[in-house]
């Protein structure tokens, strides 16, 4: 995603450099309710509103976003939680004595078992 910024963004900056030194002559710009005009280079005049708009657009892209971004924040902060429990109940389980087996019950009228023991 980086590389295509920069292969974008590259050449428009290019060209931007190039508009600007291309139209360096003063014009005049006036709005209508306005009886005052505005005096100010060429790239002034054209490149100020393109830098807002895209300023703008950034904006409002990240706004799109931001509901997005806090409901993965929270669903992040969930997942740390189950897994900071899921970890103490393990080391609790781990922690916990193991019982020992209980001794075999013989059947009524079977013989005993013979056990063998090491010496």
């Amino acid at each position: 995603m980086r590389l295509l910024a920069w292969l974008v963004g590259l050449p428009v900056a290019a060209l931007a450099v190039l508009f600007a030194v291309s139209n360096r002559q003063p014009i005049a710009v006036g709005l209508w309710p306005f009886s005052e005009a505005i005096e100010a280079p060429a790239f002034v005049i054209a490149l100020v509103p393109f830098a807002l708009g895209l300023i703008g657009g950034a904006a409002l892209a990240g706004v799109g976003t931001l509901r997005a971004r806090l409901r993965h924040r929270a669903e992040r902060r969930k997942v740390r939680t189950m897994e900071r429990r899921l970890d103490e109940m393990r080391m609790a389980e781990a922690a916990k004595p193991k019982p020992s087996p209980a001794p075999a019950i013989a059947a009524p009228g079977a013989a005993p078992r013979e056990t063998h023991t090491q010496r």
